[in-house]
């Protein structure tokens, strides 16, 4: 019970931590700490913003897998059939959060090469 109960707990901090960044993404500043970090997405402010937006969905079902994780990992307690479903879920919410940081960085690349491409003038 004490393995289910902290197992659910990182899972809801982990929840909260995607749950921010995929609603707060517009005023999250680039920064060292929180966000999705990749070398693309940390060339420019622009490429920052392209790259959290292009991601937000996402982030968005990275959310919601995780914090229904948190659900199955208390249930794992009273179900062995549980806890097959809860191990699924763990690769389907890493699954999109590699998602997540390839569509961002895709995104923030041609972000920033536009941004620093020379214009024709």
């Amino acid at each position: 019970m004490e393995t289910a109960v902290g197992a659910a707990a990182g899972f809801a901090l982990a929840g909260v931590v995607c749950g921010y960044v995929w609603l707060f993404w517009r005023s999250l500043p680039r920064n060292g700490f929180l966000g999705l970090r990749t070398k693309a997405t940390t060339r420019s402010d622009a490429a920052w913003r392209r790259g959290h937006e292009a991601a937000s969905g996402w982030m968005a079902a990275a959310t919601a897998i995780c914090l229904s994780e948190v659900l199955l990992t208390v249930g794992m307690t009273r179900s062995a059939e549980l806890m097959s479903v809860a191990g699924a879920v763990i690769w389907i919410w890493l699954a999109l959060l590699i998602g997540c940081l390839l569509r961002a960085n895709a995104v923030a690349d041609r972000a920033a090469k536009s941004s620093t491409a020379p214009s024709e003038t």
